[in-house]
């Protein structure tokens, strides 16, 4: 969805069909437009991230201090769902 031109694949749709209801996927597919659009936005304009939220190690993804973080590839929860 993020390169102009892409499709999505009859085999994704049955695929989504399968944990979705046509309604959730109209609202999946809006969040995903809205992010998109919102990063090529700020990225364009240079407006920085929030550090909501950040990757833990894996590839490309180095730690601050330079240093791999403890579970590696895993990222950090979002706090606002601990609260609860």
């Amino acid at each position: 969805m993020t390169v102009t031109g892409r499709d999505v694949s009859d085999e994704l749709f049955a695929a989504l069909r399968e944990h979705f209801t046509d309604d959730e996927i109209v609202e999946l597919t809006e969040v995903i437009a809205w992010e998109n659009a919102s990063a090529k936005f700020n990225r364009a304009l240079r407006i920085p991230s929030q550090g909501l939220w950040r990757r833990r190690g894996g590839a490309g993804a180095p730690e601050p201090d330079g240093e791999k973080a403890e579970g590696e590839g895993e990222s950090e929860p979002d706090e606002r769902r601990e609260r609860g």
